[in-house]
């Protein structure tokens, strides 16, 4: 991690300077030449500037390299600031989460199967805790001090009796877990559950068709607004991963990368999706529900492909 942190920290120094460079010639070149003297002044002060400040010594024109060089050098910074803080929030999380579980194996002792932790679908990189226990609570008597009160994320407890009928309860949840979990304690019981094709498939069918026929309800009754459609966006997250794995592609992190994926692996004609996802995660989402219309027939067309698909 050091080097690529290193190549950021002089990316950044690169990207100040060649800022300053051209904030001092743009002004140069503004300036008025009234006499032929300033003008040769001025013309071998670009000279003597060379290709270092960007610019030409023979046209004495600022050299369209360094605009290159510049949006490159902004994208690398704001990536690795990006991907500093979403490490930093993900790493908080997890000394929480390993600190809560050695409370919970202190609390339940030898009742404690397992704890895993997984990235909820909706509610940006808050995870939740799905606790593992080896018979219903209810005959453990009096409920733990440890889940008194709030905690800095959501617990479910769940028992071996649940747990053997996950996967066919909750394909999707399970689906969308899968790709995005941590084992904190105990065994591994996510990565011993295998996900039917057939049973995913009524499930993503059945997901598509209750979220289409309340859109197709709300749109009719103009009973919406921008807020609706970025909660509809938010629900459909792990429904839009789910339709991902059904055709063999490989799921991504961020609403906006799957969207786009999804707009691709499903031949869609347009991008309504990635422009609302992308305006979500910018956080400019006012106006989004102007395209209902075109959300709505985007989604009728993934759910028309996703009904023709069968198992192999």
């Amino acid at each position: 991690m050091k080097p690529l942190k290193n190549l950021f920290v002089f990316a950044l120094i690169g990207l100040s300077c060649a800022e300053i460079n051209y904030s001092e010639n743009v002004s140069d070149n503004s300036s008025v030449l009234n006499s032929n003297k300033e003008i040769q002044q001025y013309s071998d002060n670009i000279a003597s500037c060379g290709e270092i400040d960007g610019f030409d010594k023979k046209t004495g024109n600022y050299n369209k390299n360094i605009f290159l060089i510049v949006f490159i050098l902004s994208v690398l910074v704001f990536s690795y600031m990006i991907f500093s803080r979403k490490n930093k929030k993900s790493d908080y999380y997890n000394r929480l989460i390993d600190e809560y579980s050695k409370r919970l194996l202190n609390a339940f002792g030898s009742h404690l199967v397992s704890v895993t932790s997984y990235f909820q679908s909706e509610g940006g990189y808050k995870p939740v805790l799905l606790v593992h226990l080896d018979q219903p609570f209810i005959n453990l008597g009096e409920i733990q001090e440890i889940l008194k009160g709030n905690t800095a994320f959501p617990v479910l407890i769940i028992t071996s009796k649940e747990l053997n009928g996950f996967a066919d309860s909750f394909p999707i949840e399970l689906v969308h877990i899968k790709n995005r979990y941590r084992k904190c304690y105990g065994n591994d019981p996510i990565g011993q559950m295998s996900i039917d094709f057939n049973n995913l498939h009524k499930a993503l069918i059945s997901s598509m068709q209750m979220t289409l026929m309340r859109l197709r309800t709300v749109y009719l009754s103009q009973n919406y607004n921008d807020l609706f459609v970025m909660e509809t966006m938010n629900r459909l997250y792990s429904t839009f991963e789910a339709a991902l794995f059904i055709c063999s592609q490989s799921i991504p992190f961020t609403l906006s990368e799957i969207v786009f994926k999804i707009e691709s692996s499903y031949n869609i004609k347009n991008s309504i999706l990635s422009q609302i996802a992308k305006r979500m995660e910018n956080g400019d989402t006012k106006g989004v529900a102007k395209d209902m219309l075109k959300f709505l027939t985007t989604l009728e067309e993934i759910f028309a492909e996703i009904k023709g698909i069968s198992g192999n």
